[in-house]
């Protein structure tokens, strides 16, 4: 096992190695505290459909808890779920099957996803201290990953973050560094097999973990290789022939888009931009990994700057821990990292969270190589030795004091505040549903941002607009303008009824860009049919007509009875 500066001292502190090892405990503990007191004011999950998989999440879920199989029931045609691997949502199902009534059964969900979280936190310090970090060190690491605001979030959101990292890790603390026996590579698989059953990119454990190996001893080594791959491309081939088989052929942008990452991929790849892709996907990689360490939503210069500082320092960290005999996480760092650059979207917080444990370990190696410098630099006597030992030390005190004040200003101002704006419109968008829960036909079909949160709310099947990769790459408001207005008149041909839009529509793309294109198509052969101050429902103009007497007639079938409270919304006929 190798050694850090951080590494344990013989009875450091006068205490005993049991009685540190209780105390580590007792920190650790402590440090879960504020995600479980986040996790009990956000029960209700106001906050779901935020990321909009995590509602896809949930479908998919009670798809399978209803016997309907493993399916998109938002979707018009209920079409098979072939893009996320069913494990996670099969463990969601559970909260499904305890309590079938939605919303209500949302604490229970926050229940199950907020217990994953100890189990990564044990994991992490197992994790650390295996590397070769003391005590005092995994502590700490362990409390960076934990106390990461976005670690706050993936712990109350339905999504598969939490699970996939713990299962990376377990795959990793499995074979560990050493000699490897065919019984822990065969388990090691299996952790690696769920991996790839929780996210399809789980699969670079597949390469990982054979590029470590390849080190062991040559008689046994192809031998541990089969046998960690067996349950990994078992797995893996037993879902992609599933899919293959019950694949919805693509029609359309957004069936591209919710059934098949490959042909999604495939439909929206150009030569031509991936120049700039592999730019832009690196920037985004190198700021995300940052932003994890030393979380805020600043696009200052300054902010980016350390960002990058932050994830340079994680790759040398890397470099570092591959020279140290730890060659299965520098491979699946690499990796990952390098399927991330190649994607068809930037990676953002989210898509580079994974690698969070092992920046935090790379930034600690580093870190721990310069702390261990210091004293030398100092003993030197020179003056040139003695600043460049001060300056050492005053960047190490400034990332970390950054790293912290930062974290607390999160729990302190923006996520609180966060939660409060998702709670808010939450509560305003229940009419809506409300009144196209009880207003249209149980077979209509609704075109909306969120649909699948529509579902769930209403039960009526939704399409939406799919963002192509292509545009966000090309950063062109003239052709993200022809592109949604394009897609907003295909709706006539698919059977679309009815609209809906929200000042919160394409919040997490583009935004106005979107948003004004959309609205200004719809006005051309739609008329609003219901209003509130937080969404309009939108009825295709010869629908709205057929069902009133004449199409200037305000009272064409639609009801304004819906009465809540003294929010009442209105149900607008057509001028």
């Amino acid at each position: 096992m190798m050694r850090t500066p951080w590494a344990d001292e013989p009875n450091m502190g006068g205490l005993r190695q049991r009685a540190r090892v209780w105390i580590a405990m007792a920190i650790l503990a402590l440090v879960l505290l504020p995600s479980a007191l986040i996790a009990w004011k956000w029960r209700a999950m106001p906050h779901l459909g935020a990321w909009h998989d995590d509602a896809v999440y949930v479908v998919s879920a009670k798809s399978l808890a209803t016997g309907a199989g493993y399916r998109l029931l938002n979707l018009p045609g209920n079409p098979a779920q072939t893009k996320y691997p069913p494990l996670y949502p099969l463990l969601l199902s559970l909260v499904w099957r305890v309590a079938p009534s939605f919303p209500a059964n949302l604490p229970w969900a926050m229940l199950l996803q907020w217990s994953m979280l100890p189990v990564l936190a044990a994991l992490l310090w197992i994790w650390f201290r295996r590397v070769g970090f003391g005590i005092a060190a995994a502590v700490a690491l362990t409390a960076l990953v934990v106390l990461c605001p976005m670690t706050t979030m993936f712990a109350t959101t339905p999504l598969t973050e939490i699970p996939f990292l713990i299962a990376i890790l377990a795959s990793l603390l499995v074979i560990g560094d050493g000699d490897v026996t065919m019984e822990r590579a065969v388990l090691a698989g299996l952790c690696a097999a769920a991996a790839v059953l929780i996210r399809t990119n789980g699969i670079v454990l597949a390469a990982a973990i054979p590029l470590a190996l390849w080190r062991t001893e040559p008689k046994a080594r192809l031998r541990k290789i089969a046998a960690f791959l067996a349950p990994v491309i078992a797995v893996f081939a037993v879902w992609e022939i599933w899919c293959a088989l019950v694949r919805v052929p693509a029609s359309s942008d957004l069936l591209s888009y919710y059934t098949d990452y490959a042909g999604f991929y495939r439909h929206t790849f150009s030569i031509t931009d991936l120049p700039r892709r592999l730019w832009l996907n690196m920037d985004g990689l190198l700021t995300s990994i940052g932003r994890l360490v030393a979380w805020s939503t600043s696009e200052g210069v300054a902010y980016r700057q350390l960002c990058w500082f932050l994830s340079i320092l994680a790759i040398g960290g890397w470099i570092e821990l591959w020279r140290r005999g730890q060659r299965g996480v520098a491979w699946f760092a690499a990796l990952f990292g390098g399927l991330l650059i190649v994607w068809n979207f930037p990676p953002d917080q989210r898509f580079a969270y994974p690698l969070l444990p092992f920046a935090a370990a790379g930034i600690g190696v580093m870190g721990g190589k310069v702390v261990s410098r210091l004293p030398v630099e100092w003993a030197v006597g020179r003056i040139s030795n003695r600043i460049a030992a001060c300056v050492m030390a005053c960047c190490i005190a400034a990332a970390l004091l950054a790293i912290v004040f930062l974290d607390l200003d999160a729990y302190r101002d923006t996520l609180p505040s966060w939660i409060a704006e998702q709670r808010s419109r939450s509560k305003q968008m229940c009419p809506v549903y409300d009144w196209i829960a009880l207003e249209t036909s149980p077979a209509s079909t609704v075109a909306a941002y969120d649909d699948p949160l529509l579902y769930l709310y209403t039960g009526r099947h939704a399409v939406s607009v799919a963002v192509l990769p292509t545009l966000v790459y090309q950063g062109s408001d003239r052709a993200l303008a022809a592109y949604v207005r394009s897609t907003v008149r295909e709706w006539n041909a698919a059977n679309v009824q009815y609209a809906l839009t929200t000042p919160a529509d394409f919040r997490r793309e583009f935004q106005e860009t979107a948003r004004d294109a959309e609205l200004s198509e719809l006005r051309t052969s739609w008329r609003p049919v219901f209003q509130t101050s937080s969404g309009i429902v939108w009825g295709q103009r010869e629908a709205v007509c057929a069902a009133g007497a004449a199409c200037g007639d305000p009272g064409f079938g639609f009801s304004s009875s819906l009465k809540i409270g003294a929010s009442t919304p209105t149900s607008i006929g057509p001028r």
